[in-house]
This record gives C-alpha cells, sequence and structure tokens, in this order.
C-alpha cells in the first residue's frame, strides 16, 4: 500500500485544486464539480482493439503543477500486446485551462530505452477540464505478441504546463501496472496499486508480394540501363527493396519507402558480357519481406563472330576500321 500512495496523494491535490473530482467521488461532500467525459468523434480504422483498461475513478497529473509541489510528472503504463503490428493507442486525458505544450505519447519498449514510436498532440485536441478519449496515431510498429512495452504520457517541462491522465485505482488490468518519475526519467517508481486508462489497436501484418522486375533484358556490357521494381502489399503498408544485380557488384540495401503498388526505377551498368539474374525482395515498414523476385537478362555473349581469330586480328590491325559494327558487337 505504501508504494502508490505518492501517486495517490498527487491524485488528490489535482481534484481538490482543480475544483474537480473524478467519477464515483460523492459530489455532495466535496463540494466539487467533477470533470465529466466529452465523446470523441468516431473514426474507421483497419486495425482491432487488443488490449484496454477504459474504467477510471482517479487521474495521474503529466508536466509540472504547484499543487505537487512543482514537481515534474511523467507516466507509464505497461501493457502487453497480442498483435504483432501496434498501429495507435487512446487515452482517456483532460488538460488544465494553463496547458501550453503539446502531450506526446511514446511507445517503449523499457522504460529509459529509446522510443520505438511516438507522436505529439497540441492542447486543442484535448478537453480542457474534462476527459475524453484521445487519439494518438503514430506510426505503425512491429512489436512482439506476449512482451510487455511502456505507453509513456508527457508535455515540456514548464510552470502549470499539465494535464491529468485518468486512472482506476486497484488492480483492474493485469497485464500491466503503473511507472512514475519525477527526475524526468532518472528514476522510476512502480505504482502497482492501479492503472492508467487505455486503448491499444494492432492488426497482423501480411508480407508484400514478390517485386515484379521490368527492363531490358538483352543488352550490351557498359551500357546503363534503367530497371523497374514494384511489388503490392496487401496491408497498404509502404515498402523498400534489396536488389541483388548478379554480376558481383554491391547489392542496392533497403532503398525506400515507396507506396504500394509504385514503380521504383533504379539504374545498372554491366560491365562484363554475361548471363546475370537480377533479384530482389521487398520488405514493409514494420519489417516483414517478401519472397525473391528474379529477372534473367544477358548482355551479348561470345560468339564465333565475336571470337573470329580474323576479326580479332582484323581489328587489331585496323583499329578504326568498322566503328558501328565495334558498338554493335561491344568491343
Amino acid at each position: 500500500m505504501k508504494k502508490y500512495l505518492p501517486l495517490v496523494v498527487v491524485g488528490l491535490f489535482v481534484l481538490c485544486g482543480l475544483e474537480a473530482v473524478a467519477v464515483p467521488f460523492n459530489h455532495e461532500l466535496t463540494g466539487m464539480q467533477p470533470w465529466g467525459t466529452t465523446p470523441a468523434p468516431s473514426v474507421f480504422h483497419a486495425d482491432v482493439l487488443d488490449q484496454q483498461q477504459p474504467n477510471f475513478d482517479f487521474m495521474g497529473p503529466i508536466g509540472r503543477g504547484y499543487m505537487w509541489g512543482d514537481l515534474y510528472y511523467i507516466i507509464a503504463q505497461t501493457f502487453t500486446p497480442t498483435k504483432p503490428v501496434l498501429t495507435r493507442v487512446e487515452l482517456m486525458v483532460g488538460k488544465n485551462s494553463t496547458a501550453t505544450y503539446d502531450y506526446t505519447v511514446s511507445i517503449r519498449d523499457a522504460l529509459n530505452g529509446p522510443d520505438l514510436t511516438s507522436v505529439s498532440v497540441p492542447p486543442s485536441q484535448i478537453v480542457t477540464e474534462n476527459f475524453s478519449w484521445t487519439e494518438f496515431n503514430f506510426p505503425d510498429i512491429a512489436v512482439t505478441p506476449g512482451d510487455t512495452y511502456y505507453i509513456v504520457s508527457s508535455t515540456v517541462n514548464a510552470t502549470d504546463n499539465w494535464y491529468a491522465w485518468a486512472m482506476k485505482m486497484g488492480d483492474v488490468y493485469p497485464n500491466g501496472t503503473i511507472y512514475y518519475t519525477t527526475n524526468d526519467g532518472a528514476n522510476w517508481t512502480e505504482e502497482p496499486g492501479g492503472d492508467m486508462t487505455f486503448k491499444t489497436y494492432g492488426r497482423d501484418n501480411i508480407p508484400p508480394n514478390e517485386p515484379l522486375i521490368q527492363g531490358t533484358e538483352n543488352g550490351k556490357k557498359g551500357v546503363e540501363y534503367a530497371y523497374e521494381f514494384s511489388t503490392d502489399d496487401l496491408d497498404g503498408d509502404e515498402v523498400y527493396y534489396w536488389i541483388d544485380w548478379g554480376d558481383g557488384s554491391p547489392a542496392v540495401e533497403w532503398i525506400g519507402p515507396y507506396a504500394s503498388g509504385a514503380i521504383a526505377t533504379v539504374k545498372h551498368t554491366f560491365a562484363e558480357k554475361g548471363t546475370y539474374t537480377i533479384a530482389a525482395k521487398a520488405k514493409d515498414t514494420v519489417g516483414a519481406e517478401s519472397e525473391w523476385g528474379y529477372l534473367e537478362v544477358t548482355m551479348p555473349k561470345d560468339n564465333a563472330l565475336y571470337s573470329s581469330v580474323f576479326l580479332q586480328q582484323l581489328f587489331a590491325r585496323y583499329p578504326r576500321i568498322f566503328p558501328i559494327l565495334r558498338y554493335l558487337l561491344g568491343w
């Protein structure tokens, strides 16, 4: 019980200082006006609800406020996804009337680790002294189902710039817990006595189709040719391409991203005569890779005409004759 006392005390200060109280506190006993809930607009998404904790009877501060000793609070809620791609989160949040700077949500796989993805929402998109489900739609990321991840809420460390994140006292979400810091992440304290409100959304991930390669299949050595690479990703993800020219030259490593179905044009010169197999694979923006696609190309091979001792000797003796024939033969 002692472990989660600090954030409970902060929550009480928030409630009293704002002349507001979160449901289901007794309004008559407190003599305070409640922060209500404001419905958020409905938007269609192709993802699905994965994890959630929608209940609240309290709040935790995000930011810096005089009511809790001018401390600067950052709060993190852990969750355990079941989908391999995390697309967005929703949080039940509200802002104080003095909030000036953006509310930022980051996803991490360690409290002090780098952000896997992040998005900021301006104060104008968050209700004042009320709660509403607010969407934080960040670039999709690959996650490992069953592993622990952190929803980290923060804002700029400035006087009276703070928000409130609704929470529920009690262990209501069995797959996670709360952590908070007041020294900008130098130290984190676990808050096992409750869970913040959140909804996480995810989806499965289908790899892109194998790339289609188009371009000159019969050419000349030393001439630069343009080759086109394209694929479709059924999830609509953007894609990168890895290209191996098959002639021993360095591979083109993960160029992009390109929209699904768009054409990536890459030029290449084959320095020697021969037959080569161009190979390419695609990778979507959340890491799923396609099968390899192939295109066989032939630069003119030696034949009886090319290897004619007579022609070789003739060209050696008269280097200026038959320029068109020399060009056609690639000599």
